[in-house]
């Protein structure tokens, strides 16, 4: 248990309901930094991928495997409802423990205790507490994006035509407006379909582009 939430239990079990939600605003922000952070990694894969498929206009079964594996991890992660609620199960990337919002942490540390009077209580705090499905909106992608496609250049460069190409080269060359247009594209599936349905999209989108007809035609 982190010192933060040793904080939050003891406000919370003396009723200073303030300052357990200032608490709660800090854990929420740092795990929102810790998930975020790891969707940029998968957006920064993403970007290669589409990178070497536009300078090379060819599309391989591992580029298609890790594009597509990339999209469905975004939609996990910025999915807030996804959050594991098991106590034994709980996710590395957040200061809540994996656990979906305050209430649920507290309702299960505080079941296994034996102490469940102060759920109650909680559920004030918690009400209070700013609630978004998504941690990225529909419409805050394209800071993202930007960033994204800037720190993929310096990787793609050691794969694109077998590394022949210097980082100067690709970011010259590359229609960065193309990239990050499919890029909107395949992150738009994640909010429209649902985790079953997913895969099958995101090969709807990959068989437009270059060397697509090959593998879904």
């Amino acid at each position: 248990m982190t010192q933060e939430l040793v904080d939050l239990r003891n406000s919370i079990l003396e009723g200073r309901y303030e300052d357990a939600l200032i608490i709660v605003d800090e854990l929420e922000d740092m795990s929102k930094r810790a998930i975020i952070r790891n969707i940029m990694s998968f957006l920064i894969r993403l970007m290669i991928h589409l990178i070497k498929n536009q300078l090379e206009q060819r599309l391989t079964n591992s580029w298609i495997a890790s594009i597509s594996n990339s999209v469905i991890e975004i939609q996990s992660l910025n999915l807030k409802d996804n959050r594991k609620s098991c106590l034994g199960a709980r996710s590395q990337a957040s200061p809540l423990g994996g656990f979906r919002d305050l209430k649920e942490l507290a309702f299960a540390s505080y079941a296994e205790a034996g102490d469940l009077t102060v759920v109650a209580d909680l559920t004030v705090v918690a009400s209070r507490t700013r609630t978004h499905r998504y941690y990225i909106k529909q419409d805050e992608w394209n800071d993202y994006l930007e960033e994204a496609i800037k720190r993929a250049i310096r990787p793609a460069s050691v794969e694109v035509m077998d590394g022949k190409l210097k980082a100067s080269a690709i970011s010259s060359q590359i229609i960065r407006e193309d990239i990050i247009q499919i890029s909107h594209q395949l992150l738009r599936l994640t909010y429209q379909y649902s985790a079953k349905e997913l895969p099958l999209e995101i090969d709807r989108v990959l068989a437009q582009l270059p060397g697509g007809d090959e593998w879904f035609n």
